[in-house]
């Protein structure tokens, strides 16, 4: 949905870079996903993409691994996009370690007031509760937004499905979401917990407003930690 950017891309490419458009649906631009709508080619469950040929690196890395390896330089920055009811949206090069604080004034966000700061966009993203924590290499996206609207507590899960086919992995979220609301650890990796992307794409068509991401993602970290 860039075609300027494709355009200018290309150009700048020539020959030795093939530029190719792909749908604009998310969560298109995750790893495996990409491979698949630009190769053809699945990754297997517990498998990497270079088991299947492929090698899949954003235009960050590539850029630092280029001036790393011709010049020496270690990774100290990063682009960064502010975006959201600001005064001056954009993208900014920080430097790795500034107070997230800072950025926001840099593009005009402050106060905050009553609106929040989701980190890395709003699907995915997680939500910045001190603006004094630094930006990570991790940290491609501030989104500020006014807060959601705070519903009642979530409702329990009515079995709709409306969860399954959303997924782009091919999971069974309301499947998981048992397993790990009981912390049945070893069942949820039989449903193949750690294949989850992480795209929110369950939780954002709950209608119990269940937070099903932040209960994956919970037990990872525990599954990790055992």
């Amino acid at each position: 949905d860039m075609p300027e950017a494709r355009d200018a891309l290309a150009q700048a490419a020539g020959d030795a870079v093939l530029v190719v458009s792909v749908p604009a649906i998310y969560p298109a631009g995750g790893e495996k996903q990409l491979i698949t709508v630009l190769t053809g080619k699945e990754v297997p469950s517990g498998l990497l993409p270079i088991h299947v040929g492929v090698a899949v690196l954003n235009v960050q890395t590539v850029r630092a691994i280029y001036h790393a390896v011709t010049a020496g330089t270690p990774l100290t920055e990063r682009l960064v996009t502010v975006a959201g009811d600001i005064a001056d949206p954009g993208n900014f090069l920080v430097l790795t370690g500034t107070p997230v604080r800072h950025v926001l004034e840099h593009a005009g966000a402050l106060p905050l007031g009553r609106r929040t700061v989701v980190s890395c966009g709003p699907m995915m993203g997680t939500r910045v509760d001190n603006i004094e924590a630094p930006v990570t290499k991790t940290v491609n996206c501030l989104l500020v937004r006014d807060p959601p609207v705070e519903n009642e507590l979530p409702l329990p899960c009515i079995r709709c499905g409306e969860c399954i086919p959303v997924c782009p992995v091919g999971l069974n979220p309301q499947q998981l979401f048992e397993s790990v609301r009981t912390a049945d650890f070893d069942t949820a990796q039989d449903y193949h917990l750690f294949d989850c992307i992480d795209c929110g794409c369950c939780a954002y068509v709950c209608p119990s407003s269940i937070p099903l991401v932040q209960h994956y993602r919970h037990a990872k970290s525990a599954i990790e930690a055992l």
